[in-house]
């Protein structure tokens, strides 16, 4: 059941910044110790994503962060990592690679450049869904990619089986009130929150998550408030 795949990611999905020596290479030793901090905070870190630097980061560090990352896992804590800036080769290649390696979910963005049409960006989320042998949560950030995903091609792809959730960064509250609307009711397709200013009032209309990038530094205070969401008690938020 497609239910029992996403049960583990509902929380707080730090997007971990990525350690780097002054050689320009990654840091393993702070790489284990910072993913040891997120854990020990009871959260879910989330290697290569837009505040981990994907874009600037050889295929062999990246390799290298993900190994780092596996390695240190937890039961129960689901592994997560950024596919950015990657071809569409690629992506199924370092896809399955990653998954064969015991990863449990990529993180996919549109590719940037050049403006694409729904009809693009559904066929091309479907295509890779079809031949990554794992779970994807699609990723929305216009501003990074210059691209949005629209509501309409999420909801087609959510009914896709490996199409698990999506992650928001559009600086867009309307669009997160209209999606949550569809989704926060739905058990098989989660929505994570990605925009900070929206966080809270997400929570209170039934996001799976979120994924705060300032998680980095306080990642115990924004697993306190995903607790405190979960018992109803959003008063002692503000209090």
């Amino acid at each position: 059941m497609k239910k029992e795949k996403i049960d583990m990611f509902r929380g707080i999905i730090v997007p971990m910044l990525t350690p780097f020596n002054a050689n320009a290479e990654i840091d393993e030793k702070k790489s284990v110790d910072f993913i040891k901090f997120l854990l020990k905070n009871k959260t879910i870190p989330f290697v290569l994503g837009t505040s981990g630097e994907v874009y600037s980061i050889p295929v062999d560090e990246r390799n290298k962060l993900i190994k780092i990352l596996i390695e240190n896992r937890q039961p129960g804590v689901p592994l997560i990592a950024g596919m950015g800036g990657l071809t569409f080769d690629d992506t199924i290649r370092l896809g399955n690679q990653y998954f064969d390696w015991g990863l449990d979910a990529v993180v996919l963005t549109l590719p940037g450049y050049f403006e694409l049409t729904d009809d693009q960006a559904y066929r091309y989320f479907l295509e890779l869904s079809r031949q990554l042998k794992g779970n994807v949560i699609l990723y929305n950030i216009p501003v990074a990619v210059h691209n949005s995903i629209s509501i309409s091609v999420i909801e087609k792809l959510s009914i896709v089986d490996n199409i698990i959730g999506i992650k928001d960064s559009e600086f867009d509250e309307e669009r997160m009130k209209e999606s949550l609307i569809l989704w926060a009711d739905r058990d098989d397709f989660l929505y994570l929150v990605g925009v900070m200013e929206f966080m809270y009032e997400g929570l209170k209309a039934g996001s799976y998550g979120l994924v705060p990038s300032t998680a980095n530094f306080l990642p115990g205070m924004f697993h306190n408030m995903f607790s405190y969401h979960l018992q109803g008690k959003y008063l002692s938020l503000i209090h």
